[in-house]
């Protein structure tokens, strides 16, 4: 309060109060309403009138020389009403009227931001704009979003196409989540960074490690009505840069499950020292980068995890291409094609929310092979990416009678396409990197008849020098592969029999399965007649 306070006098400085500041303006109240025909809006306000104007979420009240600064939520509290009827003289009639004229006014200026923010997009290009048509209403527009970002990327085609799916899955109702896992520095923040410059700035929230309370306080929006303030998540896309704190992903967890569409928690703000209540509304699409594949299968299992690719080929292009962008850097400015991606997705969201029926989910349901209690949250994955390729593709299909889309079998190509090559990743939820090294070691004792090798950290270390060609320390060893791999049951830790401080480690076998019989799913929906479907 004290930080608004001086804000307050300072404006008092320079600020001159106008008549549309007084709550008597246009009433017989006002001082001078015999002259009414000879005043405007614009004029110096008088002393004897009642003033009020805002301060971020603060209302300040003015008469003469006296003021009194509150927060906008408590404006209908007793206590604040006793004190403004205790310092400008107004009997309760009264105050009730200047709350009133107060929420009136703050609700007119929060549509006015609102509408200030719309007004501000840039002027539509009508060659962008037929452009942009024209690319909604391609078949091939996943080709061609990857074609036009391959100016900035290097290789990561299937990343890209689930980052876009992923971030379009957020015009639908059941966004999508994705985890990036992997090395440093192999480009896990710098694609989605990438893909994120063709949606508009308002929905794409670049997030750090932020606590939960942070993130409230720069996103959260306060609501008069409902005495709380709203951070409104709907068609947003959440990323986080660095892996986020424990407590931000068990604020999200609900959001992440899809549990309710409105989530409301609860915290004691430290400097005002009362209860602050917080309404996460609506369902975003969260993107998390991350280097270590800590998180646990009740988590991993709400998402998709993906590793972009780390190879000498890669790196050599990235390299190759950094040194191009120094000599050249007009080649890689953002062009027409940029410029018409980006408006066809504005124009994918003007329709949102899209709804999408999947005229052959029976058929597919026969053909998804769930065993575990987690293959469900995999199911409603494969799902809402075959609904986000429908959304993508929304100009091209067609809607029935409830105006919904109606998924073709080309959306179940797609979808399927992307799952089968990210399924290893998501259902152990480890990065390919861990995935690498376990593989590499199960290939090492199946040369040896099969027999489970027990490895020391020393063998390891030397093990992982052999797949990757680099050294690692034993630390990160322990916690970016073993704990890992051992969390999911890929490797047994077990104390060594001669010294108690050493530690073997076993390689366990894993089952390979696939959770989609695609082509059995394929066979039977080829067998019958659309009419049937």
């Amino acid at each position: 309060m004290l930080r608004v306070e001086i804000k307050a006098n300072q404006l008092f400085s320079t600020l001159k109060l106008k008549c549309e500041n007084c709550v008597y303006w246009g009433t017989e109240k006002c001082a001078y309403h015999h002259k009414a025909d000879l005043l405007k809006p614009s004029d110096e306000a008088c002393d004897e009138g009642l003033l009020v104007f805002n301060i971020d979420r603060d209302v300040v009240i003015v008469r003469g020389e006296t003021k009194l600064i509150t927060p906008i939520k408590s404006i209908s509290s007793t206590k604040t009403k006793n004190l403004i009827m205790e310092r400008f003289l107004l009997e309760p009639d009264e105050v009730e009227e200047l709350i009133i004229y107060i929420k009136q006014k703050n609700a007119e200026r929060i549509r006015s931001k609102r509408e200030k923010r719309k007004a501000i997009k840039k002027k539509i290009d009508p060659e962008v704009d037929k452009k942009a048509l024209e690319i909604l209403k391609s078949p091939k527009i996943l080709d061609l979003f990857i074609e036009d970002s391959n100016r900035w990327l290097v290789m990561d085609e299937s990343t890209r196409k689930l980052e876009l799916l992923t971030f379009i899955s957020a015009l639908g109702d059941y966004p999508l989540n994705l985890a990036l896992l992997g090395e440093y520095s192999t480009g896990k923040s710098k694609t989605v960074i990438t893909i994120a410059k063709y949606f508009e700035d308002e929905d794409v929230w670049l997030l750090g490690g932020m606590s939960p309370k942070s993130l409230i306080h720069q996103k959260g929006e306060y609501d008069e009505e409902r005495d709380a303030y709203i951070v409104d998540l709907r068609f947003k896309v959440l990323i986080f840069l660095d892996e986020p704190q424990t407590e931000t992903l068990l604020m999200l967890k609900p959001l992440l499950s899809r549990d309710k569409y409105e989530t409301t928690y609860k915290f004691v703000h430290k400097e005002k020292m009362q209860t602050v209540t917080t309404i996460l509304k609506g369902w975003p699409v969260t993107i998390f980068c991350g280097v270590k594949s800590k998180y646990t299968k009740e988590l991993a299992s709400r998402w998709f995890t993906a590793s972009p690719e780390s190879s000498i080929k890669k790196i050599r292009e990235v390299v190759r291409r950094k040194f191009d962008m120094a000599k050249q850097p007009e080649k890689y400015e953002e062009n027409d094609l940029f410029k018409a991606f980006k408006r066809a997705f504005e124009i994918l969201k003007e329709g949102a929310p899209y709804k999408v029926v999947i005229p052959y989910a029976d058929i597919l349901a026969k053909h998804f092979k769930a065993t575990k209690p987690e293959d469900m949250r995999y199911c409603e994955l494969f799902i809402s990416l075959i609904k986000a390729s429908t959304i993508l593709h929304a100009y091209q299909r067609e809607k029935d009678e409830k105006e919904r889309l109606i998924a073709s079998i080309d959306d179940f190509e797609t979808a399927y396409e992307v799952f089968e090559e990210f399924e290893r990743e998501t259902v152990w939820g480890l990065g390919r990197n861990v995935l690498e090294f376990y593989e590499a070691l199960r290939a090492a004792d199946e040369v040896i008849g099969g027999d489970r090798r027990l490895y020391t950290y020393e063998e390891l270390l030397e093990k992982f020098f052999e797949i990757f060609g680099r050294p690692i320390s034993r630390s990160a060893l322990r916690e970016e592969y073993v704990k890992p791999l051992e969390a999911v049951g890929l490797i047994d830790i077990t104390p060594h029999p001669d010294d108690r401080r050493m530690r073997l480690i076993a390689v366990k076998p894993a089952p390979h399965r696939r959770l989609i019989d695609a082509d059995g799913f394929r066979r039977e929906y080829e067998g019958l007649d659309l009419d049937e479907i």
